[in-house]
């Protein structure tokens, strides 16, 4: 068997240093059962880097992969309807949630309105009844004046001076009906 080719490594230097033979007498081979046939010896070379190769595999990779057994069909009914069960259960909990979350938005919205009315009732105001003082005051004088307008539900809210006069989207019409 041919010894494969390998580059030098720094540790192996290029040249060979000689030995000299040194005689030693071997013992006598042991009376016991005949030894086995030389294994087949796996010879590989070192790499550059020096550190020694990866070991062969042992088995395959596909060998690896655990396979489940395969399922009865009671059983595969069973994990069926375990699943639909916990599905129902999800869209149950998603359910529960959103009632919460829309109680909550209907109680602070319920909370608003309750303030906006005591503020409503509590204030104290001046009627402006001159146009005139109004087109004369300056903006940042507007941004404090508020205005009385009837809300759809028929309440009577505070609304700064330039909001639209009827509903949310209501624009201003000038001059007309």
């Amino acid at each position: 068997m041919a010894k494969p080719k390998t580059r030098p490594t720094r540790r192996e230097p290029t040249y060979a240093a000689v030995a000299k033979p040194v005689a030693v007498e071997a013992p006598p081979p042991a009376p016991s059962a005949p030894a086995p046939p030389p294994a087949a010896v796996d010879v590989r070379g070192r790499n550059v880097s020096g550190r020694p190769w990866k070991q062969p595999p042992k088995s395959r990779s596909s060998s690896l992969k655990m396979t489940q057994p395969r399922k009865s069909w009671d059983a595969k009914k069973r994990d069926r309807e375990a699943r639909q069960r916990a599905r129902e259960k999800e869209a149950e909990l998603v359910e529960a949630r959103k009632e919460r979350i829309a109680e909550q938005k209907r109680k602070t919205e319920e909370k608003r309105s309750r303030k906006r009315r005591n503020e409503f009732r509590n204030a104290q105001y001046q009627v402006i009844t001159n146009d005139k003082t109004v087109k004369s005051l300056s903006k940042k004088k507007l941004r404090q004046i508020k205005r009385t307008r009837v809300a759809a539900d028929g309440e009577v809210e505070l609304v700064d001076a330039y909001a639209p006069m009827h509903g949310p989207r209501a624009k201003r019409v000038r001059g007309g009906k």
